[in-house]
């Protein structure tokens, strides 16, 4: 078997991405996999109780409160108490800027990828 080398290989240099697209799909928020599934689904359902989102995610409550935490620093979510058939529940609630956020996140991640189909 030939191991490829680097003069082998043949480098597209056109694929042109604005910088500031590039800090936004690089947004250290949407990193992590668990904080960007929380506001997929927050941003498709406005809220999701803490306690459900939990145990959708598969992850333990401390886990799930430093991902909230971040994402509630960042303005994205506010999260608050309320009960349901009496007993209290934390309701995680999508911002209007973490809908704005997200919507950018998501649109230009789209038009990143699609570029990078149309080199292939």
């Amino acid at each position: 078997m030939k191991l490829l080398e680097d003069s082998d290989v043949k480098i597209d240099n056109s694929l042109q991405i604005d910088e500031d697209k590039l800090k936004i799909i690089q947004n250290p928020i949407f990193s992590s996999t668990t904080r960007l599934t929380i506001m997929m689904i927050l941003n498709a359902n406005q809220q999701a109780g803490f306690t459900t989102l939990r145990k959708l995610l598969k992850i333990t409550a401390g886990n799930m409160d430093h991902h909230t935490k971040t994402l509630e620093t960042a303005g994205f979510l506010k999260k608050f108490k309320t009960f349901s058939f009496r007993q209290p529940i934390t309701v995680l609630k999508i911002t209007n800027s973490g809908e704005k956020a997200f919507r950018t996140y998501a649109d230009q991640l789209t038009e990143f990828l699609n570029k990078s189909k149309k080199m292939i």
